[in-house]
């Protein structure tokens, strides 16, 4: 909900006077500076305010003593001049952090001001927040400037927006239904045409992202007849272009191509650009949608799979117009202007015109290879869902686009394009190449930031996190009205921690990719790497050995695929208690997720096998012992073991080891690591004592629904004295560090890991989810101390601070025994940040882990024998030591879920 809906919400960008002041200097510029602003120059205006405050006595906001009384400011004019300049000073580039700090200066005078101006803070500051992707925070404003209104009118209308804006943001789009049903619903004849409008619409996108398309659409009919029945052109323009969005979410293109060809010939020419452009491009969008309906129609009845050419015609035709709206404009290098050449080109393939096709999807790649090089920071690794999946998703059509391409095809070039892709996701700001080469400790960053308060403040904010992150690991997974608080608190607090850290300053520089020719001399023999390309309209494989890149056609397709890999999961691994076979499991129970029955397995399977693994793909991979496979957002995380191999029979009796990468250039950086000085010991931490300490009241862990686990210790038992066997060998480590029951303490295992060559932790895994952001991490005991570092929980979050940065250089392999630790319940697949990826970032080479539940007893059988074949050759192979532990297994438990959800993550095996 952007565009005009949130400038609607922001309709006063710079207060009216509110209420009388006293005619002191510091008034005085109030005034001078918004006759500055309504006029544009934000700039000048900022000045203005901030010499009138330095006048005042000081730019903190407390007045100076020193004036006489009648010169002296209120409290009113300094929360209006903080309010005013942060008004200005997000107008102007680059200055977000300037902003923040004035609305932050205007709400230490908020208790000292009156309703109006409290309102106008609270209203203003959550349109900033959430302009700047901080909807947590946003929603506390937002909720507070609600509260404050009058029931019925239009200003209450503009507040309600603004909270069920924030909330759909979040991914709680229940909670928007819940709210407008009640507040909006039964009294909207109170309010205004325009009002109703907006909030019906509002309430029909929460419904469709709800997947209720019927609610939806209704809802949105409501809006649109509204709009027209008010004869207001401007009104019933934007209402044609909405409700032809909520068409195409539900399903109906023509309807939707109806509506935007209505709103297209009505446009006024002197509309503002960016509403021309995004006219443009929904109705070019819509049009190829529904070229693309009327071929899978007549795929089915008549065998032609030809697309309505005057459709894609005219698509193309829009999509021209946006581009040259867009260089005529501001804009020309912007992503909506990228996002419009790949349409663009994505027209012209279908209409077979393929070297034009070239040209626009090139410079869609060059703008968008720019902005992905733009300097990040490190807090933002959640980044934007749709804006990195489509960046994902140009970079991969224009790699399938030169597989086409009259002429040899560039290998180099197409690889290339694929590991563009495969950064843009959401960890694209993780640069782990810098952070090896930095080699800064923690408190090496304290000393170049001596600031405590913000030090301070980073602690109290990561403290309320991980108290939040408790409470909802101990609710049940009903959302009650207490969860949804929490769920709010912890967006809060993470909102509070990239704040913080921003201030802290700790850039990082965009990942440095990788070239095929670097990947292959990576790459060992009997090595290679394979990563499936499947989110465009003609799919391939890439496998790529020490001496060749192949690229292979193949006939799969990403929503097919998600759709029978989720089959297979929801099928083969429990989600509930009832599934298991006995008591004690290493994660929270939770639910099942929705399933066909298990004996539809067999044929998913097979299917998947046929599109993504036929007769080329495995040839390709002949010989080859180790695979690294690098996930997509459809493929990332899948048991490729359960597979069939050809007719020979299933691929962990005939195919290679697999282990899973994020990236190609990730594998690069891992091998670089090899030549540290290898470590000297094991670390084996596990058996947690669940309420070994009662902690006080506001640290209370509530682990009392998680059981003990009485077979991790008999794991690690088993560990230590494989370990003891082997000591012969010079690879395996030479002393063992063992933490159990109370002792095992997040504080302990932290210290623990200084000189750690192997990491063993055997606990409970704990993963979940809130709106669009995943949180989990491992369970340790509870220490009796004060540290709030030391609170028994290592969560992913914690894995990527400076505090853990570099702490496991050396360290060849981490092994989460517990349930869940590689699995991301994010709100999007492409949300990387995993357990696995945090302990990579932290320095280790190597990382094991679960997909799904594990139970206690067969996990300390597998975890023992996975030790016993990792010993026989010192510790080298990693990856052909899983290998043949899930081939043991697989003899030994014939059900699937004992075996195939432990993964490996990394570098598969030592190469020095």
């Amino acid at each position: 909900m952007s565009g005009s809906l949130l400038t609607w919400i922001a309709v006063l960008a710079i207060p009216p006077q509110t209420v009388a002041t006293a005619p002191n200097e510091l008034a005085r510029a109030i005034e001078v500076a918004r006759e500055q602003a309504q006029k544009g120059d934000a700039a000048t205006a900022a000045k203005t305010i901030e010499a009138a405050l330095v006048v005042a006595g000081t730019t903190a906001g407390e007045p100076n003593e020193g004036a006489a009384a009648a010169d002296r400011p209120t409290p009113t004019d300094f929360a209006m001049a903080y309010r005013i300049h942060a008004a200005c000073s997000e107008r102007i580039p680059g200055h977000d952090a300037i902003a923040e700090r004035s609305y932050r200066a205007a709400l230490r005078h908020y208790d000292q001001v009156n309703d109006d101006l409290k309102f106008d803070i609270d209203k203003s500051y959550a349109v900033f927040l959430r302009s700047r992707e901080r909807a947590a925070r946003a929603l506390t404003y937002a909720r507070r400037a609600w509260k404050a209104t009058k029931r019925g009118t239009d200003v209450c209308a503009q507040s309600l927006l603004a909270v069920a804006s924030c909330l759909t943001d979040l991914g709680r789009d229940a909670e928007v239904i819940r709210l407008l049903e009640a507040e909006f619903v039964p009294r909207e004849d109170s309010y205004s045409v325009p009002a109703r409008v907006y909030l019906f619409f509002a309430l029909a996108l929460a419904h469709l992202e709800s997947e209720e398309q019927e609610a939806a659409a209704a809802r949105a009919s409501r809006a649109f007849q509204l709009a027209v029945n008010l004869q207001d052109a401007g009104l019933a323009n934007l209402a044609s272009q909405r409700y032809a969005t909520i068409m195409l979410g539900c399903g109906q293109p023509s309807n939707a191509v109806t509506l935007l060809r209505h709103a297209y010939a009505t446009q006024s020419p002197s509309a503002p650009t960016t509403q021309r452009i995004q006219t443009a491009v929904n109705l070019g969008r819509s049009l190829q949608e529904l070229a693309s309906r009327q071929v899978d129609a007549q795929s089915k009845e008549e065998g032609d799979d030809a697309p309505d050419q005057k459709l894609l015609i005219e698509a193309a035709q829009y999509f021209r117009e946006a581009i040259d709206l867009a260089e005529a404009s501001s804009s020309k290098g912007d992503f909506e202007t990228a996002w419009s050449h790949y349409r663009l080109a994505m027209c012209l393939r279908q209409l077979g015109e393929l070297r034009e096709a070239e040209k626009h999807i090139q410079k869609a790649s060059v703008v968008l290879l720019r902005l992905s090089r733009a300097e990040r920071k490190l807090p933002e690794l959640h980044g934007q869902h749709q804006r990195a999946l489509r960046t994902s998703r140009v970079f991969h059509a224009h790699a399938s686009l030169l597989l086409d391409l009259p002429g040899s095809v560039d290998e180099a070039k197409v690889f290339e394009f694929v590991e563009s892709a495969t950064s843009s996701l959401d960890l694209q700001s993780l640069d782990l190449a810098r952070f090896d080469r930095v080699r800064e400790s923690a408190q090496k960053f304290e000393q170049r930031h001596p600031n405590t308060s913000v030090r301070d403040r980073w602690a109290e904010a990561n403290t309320r996190m991980l108290r939040a992150t408790r409470r909802l690991f101990a609710a049940d997974h009903e959302r009650d009205d207490e969860t949804e608080k929490t769920a709010e608190e912890l967006e809060r607090a993470f909102d509070d921690l990239r704040l913080v850290e921003d201030e802290l300053g700790a850039p990082t520089s965009p990942p440095m990719r990788v070239h095929l020719s670097q990947c292959m001399a990576t790459l060992s023999g009997g090595e290679a790497m394979l990563q499936f390309v499947l989110d465009v309209e003609r799919p391939f494989a890439m496998v790529v050995t020490q001496d060749t890149c192949k690229l292979l056609r193949l006939e799969a397709n990403a929503k097919s695929f998600e759709a029978r890999a989720r089959d297979v999961i929801a099928a083969i691994a429990p989600r509930d208690p009832s599934v298991g076979t006995g008591p004690n499991e290493r994660g929270k129970p939770a639910r099942r997720a929705t399933g066909r029955p298990a004996r539809k397995v067999p044929d998913a399977l097979a299917d998947i096998a046929a599109t993504l693994m036929p007769a080329e793909v495995r040839n390709a991979l002949s010989g080859i012992r180790s695979v690294y496979i690098v996930g997509t957002a459809e493929t990332a995380g899948f048991p490729y073991e359960i597979l069939p191999w050809g007719e020979q029979g299933r691929w962990i009796d005939h195919g290679p080891a697999v282990v899973h990468l994020s990236s190609a250039s990730l594998l690069t950086r891992l091998r670089d690591r090899e030549d540290l000085e290898p470590r000297s010991r094991a670390v084996l931490a596990g058996c947690p004592r669940i309420g070994a300490a009662e902690p006080e009241s506001s640290r209370t862990l509530h682990w009392r629904k998680l059981d003990e686990l009485p077979k991790t210790h008999e794991e690690l038992e088993r560990v230590r004295r494989t370990l003891d066997a082997f000591r012969d060998f010079s690879l395996v480590p030479s002393a063992c560090v063992r933490l159990e029951g109370a002792d095992a303490t997040e504080q302990r295992f932290f210290d623990a890991l200084e000189d750690a060559r192997f990491v063993h932790v055997a606990s409970h895994g704990l993963t979940t989810n809130v709106g669009k952001r995943a949180f989990g991490g491992i369970v340790f005991s509870m220490s009796t101390g004060t540290d709030p570092e030391d609170d028994g929980f290592v969560s992913i979050r914690e894995l990527f601070t400076n505090r853990w940065r570099g702490k496991l250089r050396g360290t060849e392999m981490v092994v989460l025994s517990a349930c869940e630790t590689a699995t991301n319940r994010a709100y999007r697949p492409e949300n990387s940040a995993t357990l696995p990826l945090g302990f990579l970032f932290a320095g280790c080479r190597c990382v094991v882990g679960t997909m799904w539940k594990v139970q206690d007893d067969t996990t300390a059988a597998f975890m023992a024998r996975f030790y016993e074949e990792l010993a026989r050759d010192g510790g080298l192979d990693r990856s052909g030591a899983l290998h043949r532990t899930k081939q043991w297994a697989a003899k030994t438990y014939p059900q699937t879920r004992h075996w195939a959800p432990f993964a490996m993550f990394g570098s598969g095996r030592e190469t020095r």
